[in-house]
Formats: structure tokens, sequence, C-alpha cells
């Protein structure tokens, strides 16, 4: 797959509380966890996506019982820890790596005590980074999670997943609910991962150091955007006997269809100079979108396209075949016949698809 190749062969299917979530493995390893969520951001603009960086809820569901292999991963999890036994400071700081020094800004909650504070949801924003330093100014949107005195098993915190509150004994009653909580003498940012090594197989949040700042990556995969994420990694195809492709696409029905003639014009232009071998994915692309038909009001900004003659997972694959192709062709080809191939490409890739 040409711009982003994807290490998952296929996705895997997580139950949580009677829901089935699904997750893909990225990357087996490589990945510096501070680049975790920009690079899920550039999946979604690349393919018109929806993933995310897994919760430690989602996280501990898939390796309790575990499914499949996975790395020890990044997961969307942020948790400053002040000295311990003493108030917050202003700010705690920590370092990532030899060149990358962390500084999270506790705003409302200085002078707070027995608390730590831990942030779900964060974004490729959160990560912006500045001569070096990566300054977390995320206070409004922290969760104060009460932190006990030492490490153990514990019920996690409702809202953030963080192990807190009632402590479990092993081999006893909730005991398969808790997870485990390293506390260290601070202060510590800890991007929270997966820390997959645990011979308990379950999800901890170490507040001492960190167990990596490099691994894999796994993002959980939205329930629409399986159809993509099997026709990328080679997936078998939902609705084999399917003769019909369905796709949501950003622009008018109108407007596709001058975009689709003026492709026509290019391709064929193109054709009748270029190697047969590199032509044949765009002209099969070419004659598909030929007969798109429009459905809904036909000056909507987003329009319906049904493509006749092959199934939504076969016809993306085509697109993904021909982006490849767009690749070479852009290294013989003029750039003036190439706009409406480039463009049309980036409708196809980022659509909606049923």
């Amino acid at each position: 797959m040409a711009g982003f190749e994807i290490s998952g062969k296929k996705l895997i299917n997580v139950n949580l509380r009677g829901q089935t979530r699904h997750l893909l493995v990225v990357r087996d390893s490589g990945i510096q966890f501070s680049d975790a969520h920009p690079l899920a951001e550039r999946i979604n603009r690349e393919f018109g996506t929806d993933v995310r960086v897994p919760s430690l809820v989602v996280a501990n569901a898939a390796q309790h019982p575990r499914k499949a292999w996975l790395p020890d991963f990044p997961i969307d999890l942020l948790v400053a820890h002040g000295e311990k036994g003493k108030p917050l400071g202003r700010e705690i700081t920590g370092t990532f790596s030899e060149k990358t020094r962390m500084v999270f800004l506790t705003g409302k909650y200085c002078g707070k005590s027995g608390i730590v504070l831990a942030v779900p949801g964060l974004t490729a924003a959160d990560f912006s980074m500045s001569r070096g330093k990566i300054t977390f100014d995320l206070a409004d949107r922290a969760v104060p999670v009460p932190i006990p005195e030492e490490g153990g098993w514990y019920l996690p915190h409702e809202k953030t997943g963080v192990p807190s509150g009632t402590q479990v004994l092993p081999n006893t009653k909730n005991w398969e609910l808790s997870e485990y909580l390293w506390i260290g003498p601070g202060p510590s940012i800890v991007l929270a991962s997966s820390d997959s090594f645990s011979s308990e197989d379950r999800a901890s949040v170490h507040l001492d150091y960190h167990i990596s700042s490099e691994g894999g990556m796994v993002v959980e995969v939205p329930e629409k955007d399986i159809l993509k994420f099997n026709a990328l990694i080679g997936g078998r195809d939902p609705s084999p006997g399917s003769r019909k492709a369905s796709m949501t696409i950003g622009m008018p029905a109108a407007e596709f269809q001058k975009l689709s003639a003026l492709f026509y014009s290019h391709i064929h232009t193109l054709a009748g100079t270029s190697n047969a071998g590199i032509m044949a994915v765009p002209l099969r692309l070419n004659a598909m979108i030929e007969g798109a038909k429009p459905a809904g009001q036909p000056d909507s900004a987003t329009a319906t396209m049904t493509v006749s003659g092959i199934s939504s997972h076969r016809f993306y694959k085509l697109v993904m075949e021909f982006r490849e192709n767009l690749e070479i062709l852009s290294k013989v080809a003029a750039d003036s016949l190439l706009k409406s191939a480039h463009r049309l490409d980036r409708v196809l890739r980022t659509a909606q698809y049923e």
C-alpha cells in the first residue's frame, strides 16, 4: 500500500462489556509514544477515517483474556504525578527521552495533595514541541484521581481507568477487575502504555518511571471504518456477492461528475503515451466511475454515489491500487495531466463506504 504501511494483517475483535471493539496493529515496533496521537491523526487524514489511540480500559480488555499478540503500545492517557508525600507545585516535570523534556502545568490543582492528574482523550495538538520541550497545559481537562500511598492491586478509577480506590488482594473477589499500580517517589509524567509484559496480562500504570518511550502502535477502528481497513490490509470481502459499491463523497454530485469527465480526458491522453501496464488500473477506475449514479439531492454538499459491477470492498482496493499507480505516473507524466487524478484519488480515498 503506497503512502502508509500497516503492520497488522487482520482486525482484532475485543469484547468490552458486551460491545465489540476493533483493534489494529499499525506498527510492531519503532514508535515513539509521544508520536502516537499525531500518527493516528495522519492515518485519519490519509484515509478519511476516525481511528483513535485505545483507552486503558480497551487495552485491558484486549489483553485479558488475550485474543492475539500485541506489542507494548501507547494508550490514550497521560498521568502527571508530583513528588510523593508533597503538595503539587506549579508544574510537574519529566523527561521522555534524552532530547525531550516534558512539563505539565498544574493550574488550579497547585497545592493539592494526595492526587495524580490524569488526562484521557489526548489529541495530536497536545504534543506540540518547542525547543525540545513539550508543555502540557491541560489542567482544565485533567481528572484529579485520589492516589493510594502504596502500590498494589486496585479497582480502576471510573473515569480514567487509573488504579485507585479500593485495594484488592490477589485471587479474591473482584481481582479479575483490578489493575496494578506502581508508585515511585516522583515527580513523573507518564504516557501510559499497555505494559503487556506482566504475567497477569493486564495493563498497569507506573508512576515511577517510563517502562518504555518506544514500542509498537495499536489503534481502535470504529465500525464505520472496518470496510476500509479490511481492504487496506487484505482482509476478506464482507459482501463478496455484492455487485454495487456505495460511497459518500465530500462534494456535490455535479462537481464529482465534472471531475470524472476531466479525469477521463486526462487519463485517455496519458494512455496514448504511457506504458500500458501502468495505465491498466487508472483506465479500469475510469470505466467504473463513468457509470457512477448519484442519489439524493443533486446540490447537496455531499453526495452518495453508487458504482455497479463491484463491491465496496473491491472498489476501495482498486482505489488504493490507483494510488500506487499514480505515484509511478507522477514521475513520468506532466503535472497538468495529473491534477484531476490527484484530486480524484483524494476524494475516493477519504469517502465513506457502505
